[in-house]
């Protein structure tokens, strides 16, 4: 594998309550930043990072900056699958990727 290749960050196409959203692996840079937001117990600034850091369109350009007022307004049962399915691709884990039309 190409240096490259190693460095790309190719979001996967995921489904959640029936709509399909692109879904990247973190970094191990971001890893870090996450276990760090983990130990201060900063559970909102967490999801919100997740969700600023993960969530992309197509191209793989984050939805969301992680100061955006608007990610608080994003469902708690759709920030939970986000972030399960986020854990899942940055451990390595499969998951089922959305049907493409």
């Amino acid at each position: 594998m190409s240096r490259k290749a190693l460095l790309k960050r190719q979001p996967r196409p995921v489904e959640i309550n029936g709509e399909t959203v692109m879904v990247r692996p973190l970094t191990l840079r971001e890893a870090g930043q996450f276990d760090e937001l983990a130990k201060a117990g900063a559970t909102r600034d967490l999801l919100a990072f997740m969700v600023a850091t993960c969530v992309t369109d197509e191209a793989g350009q984050p939805l969301f900056s992680a100061d955006d007022p608007e990610i608080e307004d994003i469902p708690t049962d759709v920030i939970q699958q986000l972030s399960e399915t986020v854990t899942k691709i940055s451990s390595g884990g499969k998951v089922e990727t959305a049907a493409k039309n």
